[in-house]
């Protein structure tokens, strides 16, 4: 495969760990799509209880974004990885709705 630029193909290679990635995931219409993601954890790692006196606080484990050019060099995802999307998909990895 063919990589727009280095840095993404860096980050496509951290989907699922603690940190920014980049995939492909299936949206809820079974369509593809590009995801920008940031993680505060592995994939499967437990958070431990956060030490506060406020037990309640609110912590985001996954936050993630559909995008359709890439952050680095600005190029279309969907035209430059058309013939490779299936093997950039990363199931398993998409916020459920």
């Amino acid at each position: 495969m063919k990589w727009c630029c280095v840095p993404f193909e860096g980050w496509s290679q951290k989907a699922g760990k603690r940190g920014i990635a980049v995939f492909v995931g299936e949206a809820v219409d079974g369509e593809l799509d590009f995801v920008l993601q940031a993680r505060t954890v592995d994939v499967g790692v437990e958070m431990a209880r956060m030490n506060s006196s406020d037990n309640n606080a609110l912590l985001s484990l996954v936050s993630e974004m559909v995008i359709q050019y890439c952050p680095w060099c600005g190029r279309h995802l969907m035209r430059w990885y058309k013939k490779d999307l299936v093997s950039l998909v990363k199931p398993g990895l998409r916020i459920p709705l």
